[in-house]
């Protein structure tokens, strides 16, 4: 997945009470429809017939949620320890 992807998910708003929603939002800009309903996120050890989603991709969303969640608790840090007003 190049720099595209990365902005689809820059797009995306991050909220760390829900996690949730931006892994979901993110799949549904990095993945077709068609993608979604005939795979899963993780592959599998056992025989199906479903295939699992392009792991890049979702390898992506995941380094991304962990870095926004970083990001945003070091800001609410800073904020408690400086008194930082800046959301």
């Amino acid at each position: 997945m190049g720099p595209l992807g990365k902005v689809k998910l820059m797009e995306i708003p991050f909220n760390n009470m829900n996690g949730n929603l931006f892994g979901t939002k993110s799949i549904s800009k990095l993945f077709e429809t068609i993608e979604l309903m005939q795979g899963y996120i993780e592959p599998s050890e056992t025989q199906t017939k479903y295939v699992a989603l392009d792991q890049e991709r979702i390898d992506l969303i995941k380094s991304e949620f962990i870095n926004l969640y970083r990001i945003l608790n070091a800001l609410i840090v800073m904020k408690r320890l400086f008194s930082f007003d800046f959301f």
